[in-house]
């Protein structure tokens, strides 16, 4: 009974003396405070919804010998304007985004005034970040500015488990998913961007991002993840999380692998479709085995960490983009090896997007946009082509007489302009500056994909309509920012 009292007084010293140390650093931690824009997708020529403003939580590090604030993207997402302050620091500062990586949220932001960074940096301590993941059961400490308080709260935890989770800001894609530390602290709202502490070492092993739904669990970015980033953008640039750009499906049935030529030992894989346009040397029909040597399970898993299983998808996503991954694959029933270079997510409804308007022009009444994810609020499950790289559509139709009958055209995809295949957004540019003619007068023809059409005025008339259009609706531009560089191009 002594023995065991004792152990209880040590463990609970340790527990303080950690306690003690994330207090030590914990003036590195900040408060971070955006002002915000959504853009409005349905009708893109009324720039801004609305504004808002939102907080979280980030924490002061060195990236390439330069004092920086490491945050989550969303906890910046569609900012005008970010500021931060220190929890001992009544003063806030201007930031500005260096880096944003909305894929695996994460954000690098740095002073818009570089010389104040003596008034903000003075007596930070700055965090380092430990080099391997965590084991199950570490003891960490996670700090962060939660939202039912002002001041900084700091909460002791464990790591409980590793999973694969959707991103804050990628959560309607089921692609856009990262390996996420499961600790035993809640990440409340506002705790965003805080940082997760080995209590051992005082550094960094995680980036709390999220909290659970039953309020039991927080959600941590890994180690791994946060390597992945500050690799990326060595070059100046963030690239994104890299992608095989296929179709799967599991082969549990064993009629299915006979059928297949598949050994006894043979596990695997299925690839349905090619889903690219990169020329890779994968075809239709392959039974991919291995990834970088390691193998596959009939259910698609591979060994992730600590014994945990993944989707063998998630192996590439420490990898950056262009760089090979090597398959080992059955091709009618004869084994090889390939390699495939790994590139970007590629599909017809891109995004979701951020801090950028929506593309988009105007004309006689009638709105043409990009699809996005913003627009549509999920995927069509469609993959480009030679033949349609992007998908346009009639977003809006204004109710006025010269559109009489055209209501059925809104949200419809749009085929040709003008007799000119609508392949990618910039070919509407193209399209609408060479009208067709018919009896002395001038007009747009566009053709949808069900062969339906629609005819706008042009020329003259077509200059006036507009210009009443304008003055009638209060639109201030029939062509967005975006728009207006393509034509450049």
């Amino acid at each position: 009974m002594k023995n065991i009292k004792f152990l209880m007084i040590i463990i609970f010293l340790l527990s303080f003396i950690s306690i003690g140390n994330a207090q030590d650093i914990s003036s590195g931690v900040v408060k971070v405070l955006r002002k915000t824009a959504n853009y409005e997708y349905i009708v893109p020529y009324w720039s801004k919804k609305y504004d808002e403003s939102k907080r979280g939580t980030g924490f002061i590090i060195k990236w390439q010998g330069q004092p920086r604030i490491i945050t989550n993207a969303h906890v910046i997402k569609n900012y005008i304007s970010i500021y931060a302050n220190k929890h001992n620091q009544a003063k806030q500062f201007e930031f500005q985004v260096e880096f944003i990586a909305n894929d695996i949220d994460i954000a690098l932001l740095k002073l818009s005034d570089p010389k104040a960074e003596k008034e903000f940096f003075k007596n930070t301590p700055f965090f380092d970040f430990d080099k391997n993941l965590p084991t199950k059961e570490m003891p960490i400490t996670l700090l962060g500015f939660p939202n039912y308080g002002d001041n900084l709260k700091i909460l002791s935890g464990k790591v409980s488990r590793y999973e694969y989770r959707k991103v804050a800001n990628m959560e309607q894609r089921e692609q856009y998913r990262t390996l996420a530390m499961v600790i035993s602290a809640i990440v409340h709202p506002g705790n965003s961007g805080g940082p997760v502490i080995n209590q051992k070492n005082n550094k960094v092993v995680g980036i709390a991002f999220q909290g659970a739904k039953e309020g039991t669990v927080g959600h941590s970015i890994t180690i791994n993840t946060i390597q992945r980033f500050f690799k990326d953008i060595e070059d100046g640039s963030y690239d994104g999380v890299p992608f095989i750009n296929i179709k799967t499906y599991d082969l549990i049935s064993e009629q299915v692998r006979k059928e297949l030529k598949m050994g006894k030992e043979d596990t695997g894989v299925f690839v349905e479709e090619l889903c690219s346009l990169d020329n890779y040397e994968l075809q239709e029909g392959d039974i991919i085995t291995h990834i970088d040597n390691i193998n596959i399970a009939n259910n698609g898993t591979i060994e992730g960490p600590f014994g945990d299983r993944v989707l063998f998808r998630y192996h590439i996503k420490n990898k950056q983009i262009g760089d090979s991954a090597s398959l080992s694959i059955i091709r009618n029933g004869e084994k090889q090896n390939i390699d495939v270079k790994l590139g970007k997510l590629q599909t017809t409804c891109p995004g979701p997007i951020f801090n950028e308007q929506p593309v988009f022009c105007m004309k006689s009444g009638v709105c043409f946009t990009k699809l996005t994810f913003n627009y549509y609020g999920s995927d069509e499950g469609s993959y480009p082509t030679e033949e349609r790289k992007e998908i346009v559509k009639a977003v809006n139709v204004l109710p006025i007489k010269q559109n009489k009958g055209y209501d059925w055209a809104e949200h419809k995809i749009v085929d040709e302009i003008n007799s000119i295949k609508i392949v990618e957004f910039k070919d509407v540019l193209k399209a609408f500056e060479t009208p067709l003619e018919k009896e002395g007068k001038k007009y747009h023809k566009i053709v949808f994909d069900n062969e339906k059409f629609i005819i706008l005025q042009a020329g003259e008339e077509g200059d006036m309509l507009d210009k009443k259009i304008k003055e009638d609706w209060s639109i201030n531009s029939f062509k967005s920012k975006i728009f207006e560089e393509l034509n450049k191009q």
